[in-house]
């Protein structure tokens, strides 16, 4: 039986800060994309699960998949949020 992890946030949360801070550091176009469609490419699961060990923290969650799924549609959401922070500053600026 897993232990709950010691972790302030649920895997929904890492998924919402993951794709916030992804979203800024990308083309614009890269993270619409990614907002409009949800669909995370092949590469963008592989580099946000290897080297920052993502994946090894999920994993303290258990073995569901479901915990995956949270925190990948957590990331979606972050990924939005960060759209719509940065046309709100683009229109505050205008």
């Amino acid at each position: 039986m897993h232990e709950e992890p010691n972790d302030e946030f649920t895997p929904r949360d890492l998924g919402l800060l993951a794709g916030n801070s992804w979203a800024s550091h990308v083309d614009r176009e890269v993270a619409k994309r990614v907002a409009d469609t949800a669909e995370i490419p092949e590469e963008l699961r592989a580099q946000t699960m290897g080297g920052g060990g993502m994946s090894l923290r999920l994993d303290e969650y258990g073995d569901d998949p479901t915990i995956h799924d949270a925190f990948w549609r957590g990331f979606v959401h972050g990924v939005r949020s960060f759209i719509i922070e940065d046309l709100n500053r683009t229109s505050r600026l205008n």
